[in-house]
């Protein structure tokens, strides 16, 4: 509808009618800035509680950061990353087996809340969550003990800093992959651990 304000040809029902349009249309526009924002507000890790976006009980522990949940699917655990147990182009890594066993001691059977961040499935059609037993997160704990890495991958970053710093103690207190049992650190890391990094 076209609409000559300037020459007093619209009527009160058109202005009312391309005014609504309009307070649509910033509607529209105001809502697709904040989805595009969201992400970036939600990254952070504000001190909120997460809020669980499903529950249903692990009946397959995978490797040490992979699970499969009943009415679900496979889940991969967000910001950390275990050595590989099934990779197809990489033999089983040192640890591996550690991890999933541990994974399996805290989640095997056990109902747990996943929770998403920006991001809610991966290239492989894998639900990407923080997954919680009870008030334990065990993405959290897999890193506390030293059986998984720190593994921020943007825009998933709601708890990065937290992994960070659970990785750095478990370096300094030389826990499982940072330790000396079975085999030591990985390739490199007792050189980042003198320098501080």
């Amino acid at each position: 509808m076209l609409v000559e304000w300037g020459r007093g040809k619209a009527n009160p029902r058109q202005r009312a009618t391309v005014a609504l349009a309009g307070a649509v249309g910033l509607c529209i526009f105001a809502a697709r800035g904040w989805i595009v924002v969201w992400p970036r507000l939600s990254a952070r890790n504000d001190g909120r509680p997460d809020r669980a976006i499903a529950a249903g009980t692990v009946i397959k522990v995978l490797d040490g950061d992979t699970i499969v949940v009943a009415g679900i699917g496979t889940v991969r655990y967000l910001g950390i990353d275990t050595p590989e147990l099934h990779h197809p182009r990489k033999p089983v890594q040192r640890f591996a087996a550690r991890a999933r066993r541990a994974n399996r001691q805290l989640v095997e059977g056990v109902r747990v809340r996943l929770v998403t961040d920006a991001e809610t499935r991966d290239a492989y059609g894998r639900l990407l969550a923080y997954v919680y037993r009870g008030g334990v997160m065990v993405n959290k704990e897999l890193v506390r003990q030293g059986l998984a890495r720190a593994f921020p991958f943007a825009p998933n970053l709601r708890h990065a800093a937290v992994f960070e710093v659970l990785e750095r103690r478990a370096r300094e207190r030389h826990l499982g992959l940072w330790g000396t049992r079975e085999g030591g650190p990985p390739t490199g890391t007792l050189a980042r651990l003198r320098s501080g990094r």
